[in-house]
């Protein structure tokens, strides 16, 4: 916590530095289609949609990862339930519409809104994004963010595009200034991904979450990245001692 109070100091006398030019798109990648073949395909967001399907009842054989005959008889039971297109294949459609029933509604989305000068503050070692209004901590969400191997940018940024993406993107993208890649801060449609190093080094939030802060941020809204000490994301916040 005493660590935190400092990094929001440290943002707050930055809060008018000037940001880095931007990539134009975003550098992750889109969701593959499943479906069955010889040899059947297999990976992590195999497991991803058994652990799922197994959760609401659908899938009862063991988290293996291949997108087996079982499988695709549980995904052709989630679609015809859900009145989608009843073909074994999981694409996008089938994707959101798995999104749609986890995600979880917010209330009073417009109760309360920050009043003074909003930035970002994102905890990458945490998987939290931090509103802050004129400085000071306004609300908290959970996040996913890169993986050890395609970790978030740690740093200074500026929000330089908005957008209402869709399908991989979650329902809104705000694209980040990181000069030497293409990242942002987007939704999902795995939002079983949100607290995990899940993404290619975006931020991935909750759809209901993404679109209050979408509302809440403009161009030029000031993103501060950090990581947490002695941790995997530590790049320039290396801990004082004595002489530094």
């Amino acid at each position: 916590m005493k660590t935190k109070r400092i990094i929001f100091l440290i943002i707050v006398i930055f809060m008018f530095s000037t940001g880095v030019s931007a990539a134009p798109l975003c550098s992750c990648g889109n969701d593959r289609y499943l479906k069955l073949q010889v040899p059947p395909m297999n990976g992590q967001d195999v497991r991803e949609i058994q652990i799922q399907l197994k959760n609401m009842g659908y899938y009862s054989d063991s988290i293996h990862g291949l997108y087996d005959e079982t499988t695709v008889k549980a995904v052709k039971n989630f679609q015809r339930r859900e009145g989608l297109t009843v073909d074994g294949i999981f694409g996008p459609k089938t994707f959101n519409k798995l999104a749609e029933l986890f995600e979880q509604p917010v209330a009073n989305l417009d109760a309360e809104k920050p009043q003074g000068e909003v930035s970002l503050i994102i905890f990458a070692l945490d998987r939290e994004l931090v509103v802050l209004d004129d400085g000071k901590p306004f609300k908290s969400f959970p996040v996913a963010v890169g993986k050890f191997r395609t970790p978030t940018p740690i740093g200074l940024y500026t929000i330089t595009h908005k957008d209402a993406w869709g399908e991989g993107f979650g329902s809104r993208w705000m694209r980040l200034s990181v000069p030497w890649g293409i990242y942002g801060i987007h939704g999902t449609n795995k939002p079983w991904s949100i607290g995990a190093f899940e993404s290619g080094g975006c931020v991935r939030m909750h759809n209901t979450h993404v679109e209050q802060v979408y509302e809440w941020v403009k161009i030029d809204t000031k993103v501060f990245i950090v990581g947490g000490i002695d941790g995997p994301f530590t790049f320039g916040l290396n801990p004082l001692t004595q002489g530094s």
